[in-house]
């Protein structure tokens, strides 16, 4: 019996350390885990960012000339800009201490190569005639500029492109489609009737895509389908800066700008940009233990994500008691570089 018993002891101790042992693997398994879907998600916010500022710019620049210094778009008849100030690349900060990241872009590679129109429109958004060996054809997408007199930019569907003697077409906008409205005089009145010598492109298709975060979570907006998809989660802040060139002519970043409010970049400030400084901070949401005097002590210090500039979380219920990651990244614009005579 004294035999049974002694084994039985045994037994319930190592059961007990079994057990122990299994939920302190367990645990560290689950906070390992938390740490690289927290990497992941971070790289996951950097790279998608990354690709469209890379791509801003693309298609709005023709003979190292910006084309479009504000920009009218409709899509679908629902007006999304009327005389809005154009900046391919823009940072607004948010209400909550995070940065929104908005990037435009064409997605053709000739999109910057633009028709001069033979001759003027006798009414805005009227017929124009164009070059034949332009290409414009039916239901593609185009922006109009005429950049010698700052006019603002207007993208619209071509409603009809009609071959005609000498070797020219003519080119209309009469007809509603996705970026052409069906009064162009009620949705967007601040459309000019551009001049002789405007200029007519091909975007191939328009890109335009709002970054922000929300409730943990990196989100893009599709501004002209007016759609949201989540990138990555557990993504606690997005930071931005603007990096600036001495003048309009230098190539070499010598200022990191936050952005003010939700107010873009002077004009003379838009011919300095080179780059965007993007930052991320993600959280592993495996919460982790106290320390014995109940207070979390798994991060003492909040990320740091450049060189002055540490990340605030302190509006976080607990975050000491969470690990976090930070990645940092410098984007170059080089539709803007190469759009520019530097």
């Amino acid at each position: 019996m004294v035999e049974l018993m002694v084994a039985l002891v045994i037994g319930m101790i190592i059961s007990m350390a079994a057990i122990s042992g299994a939920q302190m693997f367990g645990t560290v398994g689950r906070s390992q885990g938390g740490q690289g879907s927290a990497l992941g998600s971070a790289a996951a916010a950097i790279g998608a960012i990354k690709f469209d500022a890379q791509m801003a710019g693309l298609g709005f620049f023709s003979d190292a000339t910006a084309l479009c210094p504000t920009i009218n778009l409709a899509v679908n008849n629902a007006v999304v800009a009327q005389n809005r100030v154009f900046q391919a690349a823009r940072i607004d900060l948010l209400a909550d201490g995070t940065d929104q990241i908005e990037l435009i872009y064409g997605t053709s590679i000739n999109s910057g190569m633009g028709a001069r129109t033979l001759s003027p429109m006798a009414t805005p958004m009227g017929q124009v005639i164009v070059d034949t060996g332009a290409g414009l054809v039916a239901n593609q997408a185009v922006l109009l500029s005429y950049p010698a007199m700052a006019q603002p930019c207007t993208v619209a569907t071509v409603s009809s492109a009609v071959a005609g003697v000498g070797g020219r077409t003519t080119v209309l906008f009469n007809t509603a489609a996705r970026f052409t409205p069906a009064n162009w005089a009620t949705s967007l009145p601040s459309v000019p009737a551009y001049p002789d010598a405007s200029s007519v492109s091909s975007m191939g298709d328009l890109v335009w895509r709002r970054y922000f975060v929300r409730n943990d979570s990196l989100i893009m907006l599709d501004v002209l389908t007016n759609t949201e998809v989540m990138i990555a989660e557990g993504v606690v802040r997005v930071r931005a800066q603007y990096g600036l060139a001495a003048d309009a002519t230098s190539t070499t970043v010598t200022t990191w700008r936050d952005a003010v409010g939700n107010a873009p970049l002077s004009t003379v400030d838009q011919q300095r940009l080179r780059a965007i400084r993007l930052g991320v901070v993600s959280v592993n949401t495996q919460r982790e233990r106290p320390a014995a005097a109940g207070s979390c002590d798994t991060t003492l210090a909040a990320p740091v994500l450049w060189p002055g500039e540490t990340v605030d979380l302190s509006a976080r219920t607990d975050w000491q008691c969470f690990r976090y990651r930070s990645y940092s990244t410098v984007v170059g614009l080089r539709n803007l570089q190469w759009g520019q005579a530097l």
